[in-house]
């Protein structure tokens, strides 16, 4: 019989892997046709090939449309009879013998201990002239004494796995070349500012094939004991707060426009809101704080390569502009080629957006007119509620590898820290537009009695919890002479939370496209 290793190469498994990618969530390209998956390398997790359990696959795939992309694969071979949730295909190597399947071995825990094992020993396993290496900061608590993985089952855009209460390992999938922010940030805080929000990183993994380029593949951090993400958090907040005003006829509608945030931002809060919001007002505050000391932290060491804050030089903000534009010129070539396919609901939605795109387009000329006096810092570059721990009492920032579609490269450069006020500001009315997705508890989805009432309390809700973030930013920030003046923080803020809001756009279309009428609603709202 024939190692079962061998049916990688085959073109029946490569086929097979191209059904099986188009159904996971953290698969980027469900918007695009796929025209090819092809194994560009392969590691078996073991010394001895012919002996490993498990082998890690670096596919390339390419489309009819557009770049093509690198995701990572464990795989492993278990019997047909096993229960396979996460089964690519079946394998008959002998006649008559028991049939196999080929699976995606992230949803086994031992694979994670071998993955472990590799980072706490800074081991490297080699195949072909590539190498899979396992790197250690040198705080990983005492293996012998470790608790088995515990397999994250959540759906995000890696894989995951929690050891006991001391660490948790994430696997990527979609991968580019280049030393991932979420290793250079991460050792960065761990290192340089320790204070900073954020869990300590406790090591790495690392793909380098045998031309030379390099992927990270994997992190390991400190555990942080927590009651859930702060987007599961807002919704069940959001849940009590329908209930609370259900019955409660709304004032007149709210301007959540930047200056009016802003301006309540700078005065104390009034008693409605307090009272509207209950807790959840605190501690939308508190989040604004925690991200206003993660930007005071990466913004604190003026002589590191990287991380040293920085104005914008001749010439920058012209590219900023261009590369704003160029971001929603695709967005809305997306957002025509896929119009036909969208929910008929939403159809008449994009057609409204389309027929708008040269006004939307317009709202990025203030980069061109005015002069920015504020400084680039090292950010976040992909932060929404998604992306927060919430302790109970408090909040501890997580994952910053960036936004999955931009490279690599781009992803580590300086930005203005608005772009992640903006991305929360966002996450903040994904949240209260949740209820079209029956996803705020005891709302139900869909139009019916009340619903009108309900979105007028939805966007008070949403005005006073950004604002409430506003002002916690704004204590944590005042002083540090990279933020931006009352007027620019205005103008720019207004302008990268129109970025953050193309770039939903597109990320939707690719990954969510029954969430597209989140980024749709806000764009209309914008030319309203």
């Amino acid at each position: 019989t024939e190692p079962w290793q061998k049916s990688l190469k085959s073109p029946a498994f490569a086929a097979a892997v191209a059904d099986f990618l188009v159904d996971r969530r953290w698969f980027a390209g469900k918007a695009r046709t796929v025209t090819a998956v092809s194994v560009r390398d392969d590691i078996p997790l073991a010394k001895d090939p012919a002996e490993s359990r498990f082998v890690l696959l670096l596919l390339d795939v390419a489309y009819a449309a557009g770049p093509a992309e690198t995701y990572l694969l464990p795989v492993s071979c278990v019997s047909a009879s096993d229960n396979c949730p996460q089964g690519i295909c079946r394998l008959n190597r002998t006649a008559g013998a028991t049939a196999e399947i080929l699976v995606d071995a992230a949803a086994d825990p031992v694979l994670w201990t071998e993955l472990l094992g590799l980072i706490a020993e800074a081991r490297a396993l080699t195949s072909e002239g590539s190498i899979f290496r396992g790197t250690t900061t040198g705080h990983i608590p005492n293996l012998h004494t470790t608790t088995a993985p515990r397999v994250q089952s959540r759906q995000q855009s890696h894989s995951s796995a929690i050891f006991g209460q001391a660490m948790l390992m994430k696997l990527f999938r979609r991968v580019a070349a280049g030393f991932n922010p979420e290793v250079e940030i991460g050792e960065f805080l761990t290192h340089v500012t320790p204070a900073a929000p954020v869990p300590a990183l406790l090591g790495w993994l690392d793909y380098r094939l045998a031309d030379g380029t390099e992927f990270t593949a994997g992190v390991l951090q400190a555990f942080v004991p927590n009651d859930g993400d702060a987007w599961g958090y807002t919704l069940q907040s959001l849940g009590r707060f329908c209930e609370r005003v259900r019955d409660v006829s709304p004032h007149s509608a709210m301007s959540s426009t930047v200056s009016h945030l802003v301006e309540a931002a700078r005065l104390p809060v009034t008693a409605e809101a307090a009272q509207s919001l209950d807790d959840y007002g605190p501690s939308a505050e508190v989040l604004g704080r925690r991200t206003g000391e993660l930007h005071v932290a990466l913004a604190s060491r003026t002589e590191a390569p990287g991380f040293a804050p920085a104005r914008y030089a001749a010439g920058e903000q012209r590219a900023l502009y261009e590369s704003m534009l160029d971001l929603a010129q695709r967005s809305f070539d997306l957002l025509k080629s896929q119009q036909p396919s969208l929910p008929a609901g939403l159809q008449q939605s994009a057609a409204s957006v389309l027929s708008a795109r040269q006004t939307i387009l317009a709202r990025f000329d203030p980069l061109l007119h005015r002069t920015m006096s504020s400084q680039q810092i090292r950010v976040h570059g992909d932060y929404h509620l998604g992306q927060v721990l919430f302790t109970g009492s408090d909040f501890v920032i997580i994952d910053f590898e960036g936004e999955p579609d931009r490279p690599v490269a781009e992803r580590r450069v300086l930005r203005t820290p608005l772009r992640d006020v903006a991305g929360m500001l966002r996450s903040f009315h994904y949240a209260c537009h949740a209820d079209v997705m029956g996803l705020i508890p005891g709302v139900p989805a869909g139009a019916g009695e009340g619903v009108e009432q309900r979105r007028q309390w939805l966007d008070a809700w949403h005005f006073w919890t950004a604002s409430a973030f506003l002002r916690g930013y704004l204590a944590a920030t005042a002083g540090q002479p990279w933020l931006p003046d009352d007027d620019e923080f205005r103008w720019l803020l207004e302008v990268s939370l129109l970025e953050k809001l193309v770039y939903e756009l597109s990320y939707e279309l690719n990954s969510r496209p029954d969430w597209t009428g989140i980024p749709l609603a806000a764009l209309l709202e914008l030319v309203a």
